[in-house]
């Protein structure tokens, strides 16, 4: 475990915000970000992220997962572009960028070397080992840089955003897909229980203020904020609010609700 400053304006000062899996969570007393402190290190991370983690019966062979890929492709293929170079940050096994149409140029980055391998080997994409603000990608190159579910990972989420605007062209376009909003409705009522908490692998938590700063910081500005809720497969509305009023009674995680993940597109300020 190792201890950390805020990650968006570097302060020591923070309250205690909740715990769970024996992991302290607490909002920064400045800027109120929110995260993991004390945390994983890298060592403890990178054996987190075994090929366990990635095989097809646990991650990369998920039904639904699948369908999100191929909801947010058609949402890319409609509002943002049809073709260019895009680059998938911590892609895990690569299945949105096999997913994706081929008059693509795909690239992508994984933190684990586990998943990267599998990418490689068994699908054939072009997916480079590492931590993206420790990777030497060509400057301005890609049309469309994104990050699904990934940020929230991240040891050094303003880090990794700086390399990622070098590597956008400027006038491309950045998408952070799948983040997990921490001022949602479920975050806000059930705080520990809201099931984007995750301390073991969910090292910070957003809101759409927190996630705003930290994109005005490394030089972006967001042009969006969507909020994927009943057009997604994991949408049951009446389901869920009554599982929300179960967890008013029971120690259960929250399920999918409105508001819970964001997505959120960005240019680069010049």
């Amino acid at each position: 475990m190792e201890n950390v400053n805020c990650n968006l304006c570097g302060s020591s000062e923070t309250e205690f915000w909740g715990k769970k899996a024996g992991i302290d969570i607490v909002k920064c007393r400045k800027c109120g970000l929110i995260y993991c402190n004390p945390r994983p290190d890298n060592e403890e991370l990178q054996a987190f992220y075994s090929a366990d983690y990635f095989d097809d019966g646990h991650y990369a062979g998920d039904e639904l997962r699948q369908r999100m890929y191929e909801i947010e492709i058609e949402e890319i293929l409609a509002n943002v572009a049809r073709r260019g170079r895009f680059l998938d940050v911590g892609c895990a096994v690569g299945k949105f960028l096999l997913t994706l149409p081929d008059t693509f140029e795909k690239w992508g980055t994984e933190f684990s070397a586990a998943a990267a391998r599998i990418g490689r080997e068994k699908f054939g994409l072009n997916i480079i080992t590492g931590q993206v603000r420790n990777i030497e990608l060509p400057e301005k190159y890609f049309d469309i840089v994104q990050m699904r579910g990934v940020l929230e990972h991240s040891q050094n989420p303003y880090e990794d955003l700086l390399s990622m605007r070098r590597a956008l062209k400027d006038e491309g376009v950045l998408r952070i897909s799948q983040l997990p909003n921490i001022g949602s409705i479920s975050a806000v009522l059930f705080r520990t229980k809201f099931n984007q908490v995750k301390p073991g692998e969910h090292l910070y938590y957003f809101s759409p203020e927190t996630i705003g700063a930290m994109l005005k910081k490394a030089g972006f500005s967001i042009t969006s904020i969507n909020y994927p809720y009943l057009e997604t497969p994991y949408a049951a509305l009446a389901r869920d609010i009554i599982e929300l009023v179960k967890c008013i009674f029971q120690d259960r995680e929250t399920p999918a609700f409105f508001g819970n993940m964001m997505i959120v597109y960005a240019k680069k300020d010049l």
